[in-house]
This record gives structure tokens, sequence and C-alpha cells, in this order.
């Protein structure tokens, strides 16, 4: 019997706000850096949520929605958190990324995996501080 790692259980999240970045095809470009990296990592990604054409400042987008919902769902509680390609895909307001930082985080304890920028952990004060100065900007 091999020894194989266990796979984590994550979900994906992609946005782009304008349409010069539609015709970028810049979804696209997200959604293939989230599978190499999950296949990199032994991550089983078992869905990835998209928002295209929304600014990155609003808090109510369709499938960011749907992300919490999926989160929420009984069958999917084994889902250990979501992978971004960067933050600022996340959110572009750093109180809006701040608060969803903490709701998956703290309120869901879901991991937040950049593919782009290192680790999101929360508790390292010198982390959120690079973190909030970037969103912020």
């Amino acid at each position: 019997m091999k020894d194989e790692k266990i796979k984590s259980k994550m979900i994906g999240y992609c946005r782009n706000s304008t349409e010069n970045q539609k015709n970028d095809k810049t979804i696209e470009i997200q959604e293939i850096a989230l599978k190499e990296y999950a296949t990199k990592n032994n991550i089983d990604l078992t869905d990835i949520f998209t928002d295209e054409g929304i600014s990155g400042g609003l808090e109510d987008r369709p499938a960011l929605a749907k992300l919490f919902d999926y989160l929420e769902a009984k069958e999917n509680k084994d889902v250990e958190g979501i992978i971004i390609f960067k933050l600022d895909r996340l959110a572009r307001d750093v109180r809006i990324q701040e608060n969803l930082i903490y709701d998956l985080q703290e309120k869901r304890g879901k991991k937040i995996i950049s593919i782009k920028e290192p680790d999101l952990d929360s508790k390292d004060i010198t982390r959120v501080l690079m973190r909030q100065m970037l969103g912020a900007i």
C-alpha cells in the first residue's frame, strides 16, 4: 500500500472587473493557475466560482454569494477553504477584503490561499500589516 498524502478539499474564486480584462481572458488565466496550483499541491479543487465584469469594490457579487452558500451547505462542510489567484481578485477595497478574510477564517474556520502572495494567515501581525497596506493601495 502506497503512503499517499490525503488531498485537501478546496474551492476557487476568480474575478475580473473590466471589459479589457474580459477580452484578455483573465478569468481563464486565473482558472488555469488555480487548477495547476491545486494539482501541484495535492488539492481537490471541487469548484471554481467566477465573477466576470464585477468590481472588487462591491460586496454584493453573485458568484461570491454562491461561494458562501456552497460553504454553508451540509454536504460541503469538509471544504477546507478557498484558493484565489491574487488578493485583489478577492477584493479591491481594504474594508471589504478584511471583512471577507475575517468571515472566512475567523467565523468559518476556512483557509485562504493566494497563489501569487505569501501566507494570508491573519494571526501573523506582519502579514496582516502587509496585506492591509496592499489592500489600501
